[in-house]
């Protein structure tokens, strides 16, 4: 069974959710039942919060052990704008290359594909099938594994489908948590 998903139409929350869950991916696995963040902003309340501690840090610049809690709090600081930086990019990436696909479902495996590639994976890897606030995820027995993502628009229809194959019992909403 098919579902034709619309290209996504310049959503940064999409994979920005999207980004965050590829990420905490083992979270999902152990448990379903929560909420996703937007991985950006997740970085940003880091840096903020390390960007304080360093200012406080300088301010009490007291013995050698404050010059060495400064310095790697100066270190955290620089990956984590690198990978705020990485995020963005990994965004802007998806954006450009967004076009117009199709969810395949059937007995054996779930694929989404569209002109240039697709990826498909066995119903046996996947342990959870979770809507959150922008992306609906179908999350992987284990780490690595492939995470897919549609819209949440398409949850009714997903929900149809998983129903006749008889998957439901993988399929978590949890939309009313946001």
């Amino acid at each position: 069974m098919k579902i034709k998903i619309e290209k996504n139409k310049g959503n940064n929350l999409f994979y920005d959710e999207f980004l965050y869950i590829q990420e905490y991916c083992k979270r999902f696995i152990k448990n379903p039942k929560r909420t996703s963040k937007l991985l950006t902003k997740e970085y940003k309340r880091l840096l903020i919060v390390g960007v304080i501690i360093f200012m406080l840090a300088l301010l009490l610049h007291k013995g050698i052990v404050v010059y060495l809690c400064i310095g790697s709090l100066g270190v955290c600081i620089v990956v984590n704008i690198a990978l705020l930086i990485n995020a963005n990019a990994k965004m802007k990436f998806f954006l450009e290359h967004n076009e117009d696909c199709e969810l395949l479902l059937n007995e054996d495996y779930v694929e989404l594909a569209n002109s240039v590639q697709s990826c498909k994976i066995k119903w046996s890897d996947i342990k959870h099938i979770v809507v959150n606030q922008y992306t609906i995820c179908f999350i992987p027995n284990k780490v690595p594994g492939y995470v897919l993502a549609i819209s949440n628009e398409y949850k009714e229809d997903l929900f149809k489908v998983l129903k006749k194959l008889k998957k439901e019992d993988l399929f978590f909403d949890n939309s009313e948590l946001y």
